[in-house]
């Protein structure tokens, strides 16, 4: 299935209309100079790995604001392979990390999120499971404001579990 380039450009344009400041200012510079090729990236996980442009394109703002971040070498926040975990990977590294994921996940974007950071389909640390949330709540927001539906719209988003009160110490 092929999807119109058309398509990313409007995914790709409603992130970018959910960030009204992004910091640090160079990433904003450096996103609307490379738009053209960050498009191409995202079309082409799609086409190579069938990862959905909202997802890769949400998971890489987040992970390095789309390769702009100072030290990220244009990585999109998936190392060069499982082996070579420092060496810096390509936008298509992190489509694949997560087409893989999705695989390994039951066919489920959730967990394929929550496997590319914490490694597992089902994070049990705090901040893996905030990520996850985070990062699914980016996606089905701008697939709402690209006017397009979420790949995300059967699944269930994990919840953080309530921290309760410590009884006062001492008493």
């Amino acid at each position: 299935m092929l999807l119109p380039t058309t398509q990313v450009h409007v995914i790709l344009l409603a992130l970018l209309s959910l960030f009204r400041v992004i910091a640090p200012e160079y990433s904003r510079i450096a996103i609307n100079n490379n738009l053209t090729q960050i498009e191409e990236s995202a079309r082409l996980g799609f086409v190579t790995y069938n990862v959905p442009p909202g997802i890769l394109l949400s998971v890489a703002f987040k992970e390095t604001h789309l390769g702009t971040i100072a030290g990220s070498g244009g990585n999109w926040g998936a190392p060069s392979s499982p082996q070579h975990r420092q060496t810096p990977g390509t936008p298509l590294h992190a489509a694949r990390a997560l087409s893989v994921a999705y695989e390994r996940c039951g066919h489920s974007w959730v967990g394929a999120i929550g496997r590319f950071r914490s490694g597992l389909c089902r994070p049990t640390e705090r901040g893996h499971i905030a990520y996850v949330i985070e990062v699914s709540n980016l996606i089905n927001r701008v697939y709402r404001a690209a006017h397009l539906p979420s790949p995300l719209t059967n699944e269930r988003i994990p919840s953080l579990p309530r921290l309760y009160a410590l009884e006062p110490i001492g008493e």
